[in-house]
């Protein structure tokens, strides 16, 4: 003997306002992590996208994570001994592969 059972729900709008808005929540949480993460990357971690010249001008000045480059304009990095546009135009494009960017810009060309 086979028995079925068929059960109606009923899911009111309010409640799948609820859940669409803690879907779209949840995956803005999961980019600001990701994003978080990617702040706190050590510079040693991409030390080999770059040249030494950058690597020790970064290192001198105490930047040891991704983040901590965000916290300088370019023109800070231009007044850096031994730190020219060569060395600036290598940073900007190594922290726009990252899906970064600096908040200002300096002409450099």
């Amino acid at each position: 003997m086979n028995v079925k059972f068929s059960i109606d729900i009923v899911v009111d709008d309010e409640l799948k306002k609820f859940v669409s808005w803690l879907l779209t929540d949840f995956d803005a949480q999961k980019e600001s992590v990701e994003k978080l993460m990617l702040l706190k990357k050590p510079i040693d971690s991409i030390a080999h996208k770059m040249t030494a010249r950058v690597y020790n001008a970064l290192m001198a000045h105490g930047i040891t994570q991704v983040g901590d480059i965000l916290k300088h304009t370019e023109s800070e990095f231009l007044k850096y001994k031994n730190f020219g546009r060569s060395s600036l135009i290598e940073l900007i494009r190594l922290i726009e592969e990252m899906g970064l960017k600096f908040s200002t810009t300096t002409n450099i060309h």
